[in-house]
């Protein structure tokens, strides 16, 4: 059984890592991402695109799905 939801984790993982990359590819992450650098120039504050937030979710549940695999 452990086995198995360590594939699945690391399969949406792999997933969403993927579709990250195609977001900030696409027409609307290129938006975000002008977005994102016209709002940190204009308040100093940081902004995050859609797409990275896609990328960092999904290395988080490949992580997790690692760890549960090697786990005893």
């Amino acid at each position: 059984m452990r086995v198995i939801i360590a594939l699945i984790l690391i399969v949406a993982g792999a997933g969403l890592v993927w579709h990250g990359f195609q977001v900030r590819e696409s027409l609307k992450g290129k938006a975000q991402q002008a977005g994102a650098d016209v709002h940190q120039a204009w308040n100093g504050g940081t902004s995050v695109p859609d797409a990275t937030w896609f990328m960092v979710g999904g290395g988080v549940l490949v992580v997790a799905g690692v760890v549960v695999a090697v786990k005893k």
